[in-house]
């Protein structure tokens, strides 16, 4: 699926990972606002609490950061440029900046347009491939991969196998662990937090899960128009995302989920992400167990 979607799932690993004289954002049980920026080691507490300090919080962090510097750490993650995955069609995204903006639209870039793009919305696009990419980058604290399709071919004449490309790492992301560690607990929080957005696909877990939630916005709805989903016809609905790695402590698989029109990604694609792992990591393992022991007793 060549398909974009709003980066916002992805966003937050590079949002709390950024150095460059801004705050590092870490959900803690302290209630923060913009006027906490740059104390307490330069970090700002996001709190369980409050929702309108968390979003003063973040727009403060963005403006601070500037474009520039979010276009540079987007950048390190993958988003804007092709992955180089073994398959025709790839297209390389967007990762707006003041150059692209003035080029297209002939007009200064805004420091709205810095917040927004802050947030994965606006003009920034990311296709499903990256969004995997870079979620494997966080798992694998910094080593970005270029992903393939291709684990093998056999000659049908002779019967040899194969084997595809060895996994290449084509970059490291420049920053320390203890920023990934950051990102990774928000994002073990989300799946085992007892407020995370995806905490229903936790129960019966038997392995620990990080995951990020998010929506792909589609059309802008004022106020007087409403929220109300059901007055708002199905192609023009939320795409569904979530972004999930496991397990924490050894990771082995990471995946991006996107249901089209599906609006919460809790809802739509959590699920079918715990489906797939469930499968990878138990249902691969049963059948294997069972399998050995035909071989074994006939």
């Amino acid at each position: 699926d060549a398909g974009f979607g709003n980066a916002e799932a992805t966003y937050i690993m590079a949002k709390q990972m950024i150095e460059a004289g801004a705050c590092a954002l870490q959900i803690e049980n302290q209630v923060a606002d913009e006027k906490q920026c740059g104390h307490q080691d330069g970090k700002v507490t996001v709190p369980h609490a409050d929702f309108h300090a968390k979003i003063r919080a973040l727009r403060y962090a963005f403006l601070e950061l500037g474009i520039d510097n979010i276009t540079t750490w987007l950048s390190y993650f993958g988003l804007g440029k092709k992955t180089g995955v073994d398959m025709g069609g790839e297209d390389s995204g967007l990762v707006p900046s003041r150059e692209w903006k003035r080029k297209s639209y002939n007009e200064a870039w805004s420091p709205g347009e810095t917040v927004i793009t802050g947030i994965g919305q606006g003009y920034l696009l990311a296709t499903p491939i990256q969004l995997a990419v870079a979620t494997a980058a966080l798992a694998n604290r910094g080593n970005v991969i270029q992903p393939r399709l291709l684990s093998h071919f056999e000659n049908e004449e002779t019967g040899e196998i194969v084997m595809g490309p060895e996994v290449r790492i084509v970059a490291k992301i420049p920053t320390d662990s203890s920023a990934f560690d950051v990102a990774v607990d928000g994002m073990i929080a989300v799946i085992h937090g007892s407020r995370g957005t995806a905490r229903e696909i936790s129960h019966g877990l038997p392995y620990r899960l990080a995951g990020k939630t998010g929506t792909s916005q589609l059309i802008s709805i004022n106020n007087e128009e409403g929220s109300d989903s059901n007055n708002i016809p199905d192609r023009y609905k939320d795409h569904a995302l979530f972004i999930a790695f496991a397990p924490v402590e050894n990771p082995r698989i990471a995946l991006a989920i996107i249901v089209e029109n599906a609006g919460s990604g809790s809802q739509a694609a959590a699920p079918i992400a715990r489906k797939i792992l469930d499968y990878y990591f138990l249902e691969r393992l049963r059948r294997a167990s069972v399998e050995a022991k035909i071989i074994d007793f006939g």
